[in-house]
């Protein structure tokens, strides 16, 4: 009965989005130049991960950022940063496929699949699904987190 209730509450509450956000009605932009915008984000993220730029990390990082990483733990703006700034992980090639941008105003979801080769103390080899939130603000747009789930192996 508890089950229902919760599975009906979720239903109502998907379905009525669309009338309380009139911008998640519209069909979602998945081609152009604003997935290009966020995409070329993402890459930004990533090489100034890699050579330990704070400036632009605090700039392309929203301050409410949340990462639910494949290893169970979850990291803020501050967390990530200094996580980058430490050094204990040095990526050679970053993977992503399969990448899909929905944006939806000034919201974008970018959904795909995510692989990195190198060295960490805490990471687990094999390729990740992963959703990444964006959000336009002062006309950039900052990652506002997203989470990562390890594929397990097949067979």
């Amino acid at each position: 009965m508890g089950r229902e209730l919760v599975m009906t509450r979720s239903i109502v509450t998907v379905s009525v989005l669309p009338f309380l956000f009139p911008a998640f009605a519209a069909h979602a932009q998945s081609n152009g130049p604003i997935e290009k915008e966020v995409l070329q984000t993402l890459h930004e993220l990533d090489e100034a991960a890699d050579r330990r730029d704070t400036a632009t990390m605090e700039r392309l990082t929203a301050d409410e950022y949340v990462f639910h990483a494949s290893t169970g733990v979850v990291q803020t703006k501050a967390e990530t940063i200094a996580e980058s700034l430490a050094g204990g992980s040095q990526w050679s090639v970053r993977k992503y496929e399969d990448m899909e941008v929905r944006v939806y105003a000034d919201i974008a979801i970018v959904t795909g699949t995510f692989s990195i080769v190198g060295m960490s103390t805490t990471y687990r080899q094999g390729p990740r699904l992963i959703t990444r939130i964006f959000i336009r603000r002062d006309g950039r747009w900052q990652d506002l987190g997203g989470q990562a789930t390890l594929i397990p192996p097949i067979g």
